[in-house]
């Protein structure tokens, strides 16, 4: 751990950080696209379902206009028969095209099923109305079993719009549901990516954060120590530590070395210095004995001319 420099380690630190950011932004993504294809399955089973509707309300449209030609045809009214069969044709055209969109558009396979499956009677259904028209418009009292088979076609069509119907609640009800599922996943998987994230950057922060502070305390300490001891060179500061503050270790170490150096070559002059200082005692001490010595016996040799000097005066007194 010691040989990872706490440059690295910030930017792994920084690096992961960034990382949990991206997580929980692709969970974020990821959810929304959920969220959107979920959309888009709304909006089809609300289409299929308003189809539905459509074609079930065409389907009774068709049979209406077809009661109102039966009765133009009682009254002899050419016109509105005319009308009607227009009528007609529109509403099974309509009809048709509804169905359709609702197979399309149908949210899932079952409900799909079952709106292909009303196709056939809806078409068998187009036929029966368009023929009852026509043959009502043509001959109106021959038209009863037109009409029959037009009211058999009826019922069945109406049967299965009553599959396709509850096929259409229940898949709009499956796919509601399903949104709501993915939506709960999606907001559990965000909340459970930002939770583990952060719980695991502020564990792996406080690691990195007492990989550095404790190294540094380790450090101050040691330079408290070694000032507390008086100044003991001696001493040195522990290099097993993080990459940096081993190098200030090293330096500082190396510092001391040359302070160490420097105090024992002043050691050394200051002991020179205190030998040649007691020579020079020593030299002054013999050469003050040695003057005192000659003056002492200049003291005397002067003690002897005075005494030379006075015979030779009496001497001369005497001559």
């Amino acid at each position: 751990m010691n040989t990872i420099s706490i440059r690295i380690r910030l930017i792994v630190l920084t690096a992961l950080g960034g990382l949990l950011c991206g997580l929980v932004g692709l969970a974020g993504y990821s959810g929304l696209s959920d969220a959107r294809s979920n959309s888009d399955l709304l909006e089809d089973s609300a289409a299929a379902v308003r189809a539905s509707m459509n074609a079930d309300m065409k389907h009774d449209n068709t049979r209406a206009e077809i009661m109102r030609a039966a009765l133009a045809a009682s009254t002899n009214d050419v016109a509105q028969m005319a009308e009607v069969q227009n009528a007609v044709t529109g509403n099974v055209k309509a009809l048709m095209d509804s169905l359709d969109t609702a197979v399309a558009k149908a949210p899932t396979p079952a409900s799909r099923a079952a709106m292909q499956a009303a196709l056939p009677v809806a078409q068998r259904y187009r036929d029966a109305a368009l023929a009852a028209a026509a043959s009502i418009q043509k001959n109106p009292q021959g038209a009863s079993q037109v009409l029959t088979e037009f009211d058999k076609a009826f019922h069945e069509l109406e049967a299965a719009l009553e599959k396709t119907g509850d096929a259409m609640e229940q898949a709009a009800g499956q796919v509601a549901q399903a949104t709501h599922d993915a939506s709960d996943r999606s907001l559990r998987w965000m909340m459970g990516t930002a939770v583990v994230g952060v719980v695991a950057l502020l564990l792996l922060s406080a690691v990195v954060i007492r990989s550095i502070v404790h190294p540094l305390h380790g450090l101050s300490e040691s330079v408290r120590q070694l000032n507390r001891d008086d100044g003991d060179l001696s001493r040195r500061l522990s290099t097993d530590s993080v990459v940096e503050f081993s190098n200030v270790a090293r330096q500082f170490n190396a510092f001391l070395d040359k302070v160490v150096g420097i105090v024992g070559n002043v050691q050394a002059s200051a002991h020179d210095i205190s030998t040649a200082s007691a020579e020079i005692a020593a030299g002054n001490q013999e050469l003050s004995k040695r003057t005192e010595e000659t003056a002492s016996n200049l003291q005397q040799a002067a003690s002897s001319v005075e005494q030379i000097t006075a015979t030779v005066h009496q001497s001369a007194e005497a001559a």
